[in-house]
């Protein structure tokens, strides 16, 4: 069984929906979700947000904290997340941004840097990740990482 089926039967387990937020991934991460057979019942929505003002006016992120760090950092993700959430009125908030390439763009940051959230009724988990590749390749390995962090946070016994 794939990672996101996983997802989807913890997600379908506690009778909970899920709510993306993307920055990096532009949508893979949803896409993955939606892969599965079912997800009607756990997926709530998408949001790509890819720019600042999506960030700021879609998911509230406080300017003061993107003006202060940009979005790739631990507290604009969980901003994100929580956000994301929100809107989606559901029990999971998912959220990540990060560094695709093909350069270090205007953060300065590393290629392949990515910070990505969870934020369940249970708590958070947030996680800095450092992911080897070309734009493709980073968007992929968020979208595994980010699965994984899913699967972890919905895992009974977990303390998220």
């Amino acid at each position: 069984m794939e990672r996101a089926e996983r997802v989807g039967q913890l997600l379908l387990a506690r009778g909970w929906r899920v709510s993306v937020a993307e920055a990096t991934a532009g949508g893979l991460i949803s896409a993955a979700l939606l892969k599965v057979a079912g997800a009607s019942r756990f997926y709530e929505r998408g949001i790509v947000a890819y720019s600042k003002a999506a960030k700021l006016d879609t998911l509230g992120m406080p300017p003061y904290l993107y003006n202060a760090q940009g979005s790739v950092h631990r507290e604009a993700v969980q901003a994100m997340a929580e956000g994301a959430r929100r809107l989606g009125q559901s029990q999971v908030g998912v959220a990540e941004s990060g560094v695709a390439g093909p350069g270090a763009g205007s953060s300065g940051l590393p290629l392949g840097t990515v910070w990505a959230a969870v934020v369940t009724p249970d708590g958070a988990i947030q996680r800095e990740l450092h992911l080897p590749g070309n734009r493709g390749e980073v968007m992929e390995g968020i979208v595994d990482a980010v699965l994984a962090m899913l699967e972890e946070a919905l895992t009974p016994g977990h303390a998220a």
